[in-house]
């Protein structure tokens, strides 16, 4: 299967499905895994007492967005807020 291909799956079935592994240690990316595969591999090997930075497993999507299923999509004005509570200034536009 290719990483092109979960583009066919649905968003479930991704998050539940498939996870990225990496070193933490040397930020060396291993690639993308099934999530059953990756179990495997912790039953199989002592990562957590040899060298559990060398073997971190993330989810595909950054956690903070799916920490919490009921939280609101935001809107335009809160990036506004955003921009302007960090500071960022607006572009110069010229019609």
């Amino acid at each position: 299967m290719k990483l092109k291909e979960l583009l066919d799956l649905t968003l479930r079935e991704v998050l539940e499905n498939y996870c990225c592994v990496n070193n933490l240690e040397c930020g060396y990316y291993y690639g993308v895994f099934k999530v059953e595969d990756i179990e495997k591999i912790f039953k199989e090997y002592n990562i957590n007492e040899d060298y559990p930075e060398a073997f971190n497993v993330e989810n595909l999507i950054n956690d903070e967005l799916i920490v919490s299923f009921d939280e609101p999509i935001k809107d335009y004005d809160k990036l506004v807020t955003i921009m302007k509570n960090l500071d960022i200034s607006k572009k110069d536009t010229i019609s």
